[in-house]
């Protein structure tokens, strides 16, 4: 046990790891950096801890069971089911922070000290950092696949290659372009989407192939839906702003609440008319709840 736990430990403190490297050099940038990339971390991570935590824990038993038995075909179900499951919720999560992130910023943190200003520069990095949304969570439930077969030591070797990968985008960025903090976002984000397809890729290899057609499908659906759902949210934030500001408290709690209410009606009605799985899933288990 002593012998795996080591790797494991290093494995998944990997994408702290990043988070740690992209405050540290945010220090040199323009003063409110540091605290616009943290305020903006702490909302894209809010998904991250619910889900990709989430899926990543209820899937390891089972796969550990599916190995045990030699059960390779179940194996690779349960990891195209979770992986299509983080699909079907984090792509839309990810449009919604993109078009709402000013609205919602604005009303988790602007108070006080905390000017418009430092809403701008939040928002613009929270942009970058909801595109590695899928990415921080998939990687967790990828990670204990490779648990779940005792290799620990694969998934530590891909983690170093990407902190490398990481801080160096980071330094490309901040040297080579205009994109300030929003670059440092955006090394993080690409970093962990990097690491999510080297991860499944080994993995694949390593099992003889994964239902990659599956996840595929599913994530395009979603990603169809999302920018339908993005439209949608992006008119009802905008026509909400217009009528009643963005000044007072109960005017950013309107217009946050009532675009994310019909977000989630128009991501459903077109993953329905998709004909996404995930989406029926969803609704069993729901039902299967409430009896």
């Amino acid at each position: 046990m002593i012998r795996l736990m080591g790797p494991a430990i290093l494995g998944l403190a990997i994408l702290r790891i990043n988070l740690v490297v992209n405050q540290n050099i945010a220090s040199i940038l323009d003063q409110g950096s540091i605290t616009g990339l943290r305020y903006a971390q702490r909302i894209m991570m809010l998904p991250v801890g619910i889900f990709g935590a989430s899926v990543s824990t209820a899937v390891f038993p089972i796969l550990n069971a599916h190995i045990a038995r030699k059960e390779f075909d179940e194996y690779k179900a349960v990891i195209s089911q979770g992986l299509r499951t983080l699909i079907f919720i984090t792509v839309p999560a990810s449009v919604g922070l993109m078009v709402l992130n000013k609205p919602i910023v604005r009303l988790l943190f602007k108070t006080g000290k905390f000017t418009e200003q430092d809403v701008l520069v939040t928002a613009f990095a929270l942009i970058f950092y909801a595109i590695g949304i899928l990415g921080q969570c998939a990687v967790p439930v990828l990670i204990r696949s490779f648990y779940s077969m005792q290799d620990t030591k694969t998934p530590v070797k891909i983690g170093a290659g990407i902190v490398l990968f990481n801080i160096t985008l980071n330094l490309l960025f901040v040297k080579f372009s205009s994109l300030a903090i929003g670059g440092i976002a955006l090394s993080n984000s690409l970093a962990a989407v990097l690491q999510m397809i080297v991860l499944y890729r080994i993995l694949g290899k390593k099992i003889n192939g994964l239902r990659t057609k599956e996840v595929l499908m599913s994530l395009s659906k979603s990603i169809l839906s999302s920018i339908a759902m993005g439209i949608a949210v992006y008119l009802t934030s905008l026509g909400i702003e217009r009528v009643l500001g963005n000044v007072s408290k109960l005017a950013q709690l309107i217009n946050v609440g009532v675009s994310i209410g019909i977000g989630v009606i128009v991501y459903v009605v077109c993953a329905y008319l998709l004909k996404m799985e995930e989406l029926q899933d969803a609704i069993k288990m729901i039902r299967k709840r409430r009896k």
